[in-house]
């Protein structure tokens, strides 16, 4: 919804993020203002201190990353493409490069050992589309659309429009000109990209949404005098909301959204709310509501289940909120057993239930008191210990209680 540049009133006592935590949420570039709705001057300062988020020109911070990647592209005699280059540019991701990504031409042979640590493509590279060890915007953004998953690329392209380094009809015409196996795909990215998206967590949301049948979706229109959602369908007046506490973090920003929500309502739209949670971990519940939202059907699960087939990770909560944290549900027929009597270590493979699925991904460290991880307040004991896991898949980090997961 609009109105969202106000700032953290006076008085107002919140449950704040870690810096590098809270610019993940956004995409991994954020301004001052925006990054000190989540956090902290304070926590900024020490986490300057710390190497945890660099600052990057005055009034914009990110999270490091990017000197590493030019150091690695100058050791390779390389160029930064797809993620790297789009993290170089000061663009907003879905995820954080885990390694540079760089690309090298198709003739050299690069020694095993000077690729470790970075993901080597062979790319015979225009000139033109070089800055330096960088691929200039254009080029990032087809590289991102022919190789990373649809509503990642799409989240690199809303951020290259919005930041103006591209535009939508150079985009296109690049786009066209693609090789045969990957121009359907960059296509899509450059027909679907919108300057209007405000974050990545609205670019994932729309993707998600585009892969709906019958959905038609348009980001941040506004409707009347009533409001500017995130994403609206004119013909089905549908109206599909990103809800983060970043933007809720005042009583009256709250309780003027609620009074959007009731003036949509009234007017006859239908308004779905949609957590960065749901949207980042739980893709196919989102696209599961807006089906049967477009087919006018009932939804058995469209409350999700307690137990650990949703992460962990949580947003920070609203002032006063004492919510417990998420219990973890019994073992399922079939699976082996949960790691309930035995401690799990650094580095041990480990899956758990997500959403009808098994996810799987690897320790990162035990948890024994309270602290922040995760994206969360953690509350961890030596008598009742969680774990910090990451992802193989996505590469992200979330908080489980050892009755949730199974070392493999």
């Amino acid at each position: 919804m609009d109105g969202r540049s106000r700032r953290r009133p006076f008085g107002v006592s919140l449950v704040l993020m870690r810096p590098d935590r809270a610019l993940q949420r956004l995409g991994g570039v954020a301004r001052t203002e925006t990054l000190l709705r989540l956090t902290s001057r304070a926590r900024l300062r020490v986490a300057l201190a710390r190497g945890l988020v660099v600052r990057d020109v005055r009034g914009s911070y990110s999270l490091p990353g990017v000197d590493e990647a030019l150091r690695a592209a100058s050791r390779l005699s390389g160029v930064l493409v797809e993620g790297s280059a789009a993290q170089y540019h000061g663009w907003e991701l879905k995820h954080r490069p885990t390694v540079p990504c760089i690309a090298v031409p198709r003739n050299r042979k690069v020694d095993p050992v000077r690729r470790g640590g970075v993901r080597v493509r062979y790319l015979d590279l225009d000139p033109a589309d070089i800055g330096g060890r960088v691929a200039g915007p254009g080029a990032t953004v087809m590289h991102c659309a022919a190789r990373l998953p649809f509503d990642e690329a799409l989240s690199v392209a809303d951020s290259a429009l919005r930041h103006r380094d591209v535009t939508r009809g150079g985009l296109l015409r690049r786009a066209e000109a693609m090789p045969d196996r990957y121009r359907a795909r960059c296509l899509r990215v450059a027909v679907h990209a919108d300057a209007r998206a405000d974050n990545p967590f609205e670019s994932v949301l729309r993707a998600i949404a585009l892969d709906v049948p019958g959905l038609r979706v348009e980001p941040q229109v506004w409707v009347d005098d009533i409001g500017r959602p995130d994403l609206l369908d004119r013909g089905r007046r549908l109206v599909v909301e990103a809800e983060s506490f970043e933007f809720h973090g005042r009583r009256r920003a709250l309780t003027r959204d609620c009074e959007r929500y009731n003036a949509f309502t009234l007017a006859g739209w239908v308004v779905v709310r949609f957590s960065w949670e749901h949207v980042m971990f739980e893709p196919a519940y989102v696209h599961d509501v807006l089906a049967a939202v477009v087919d006018a059907r009932p939804l058995r699960r469209a409350l999700l289940p307690e137990p650990a087939a949703r992460p962990s990770v949580t947003e920070p909560a609203g002032p006063g909120d004492r919510t417990s944290e998420r219990r973890h549900g019994s073992q399922e027929p079939g699976v082996p057993g949960p790691m309930t009597d035995k401690k799990l270590h650094k580095g041990d493979k480990v899956e758990w239930n997500s959403h009808g699925s098994t996810a799987e991904g690897t320790v990162e460290k035990q948890i024994t008191s309270e602290t922040e991880a995760g994206g969360r307040k953690v509350k961890a004991s030596k008598d009742e210990p969680q774990y910090l896991v990451k992802s193989d898949k996505s590469g992200g980090e979330a908080v489980h209680k050892p009755g949730a997961l199974r070392k493999k």
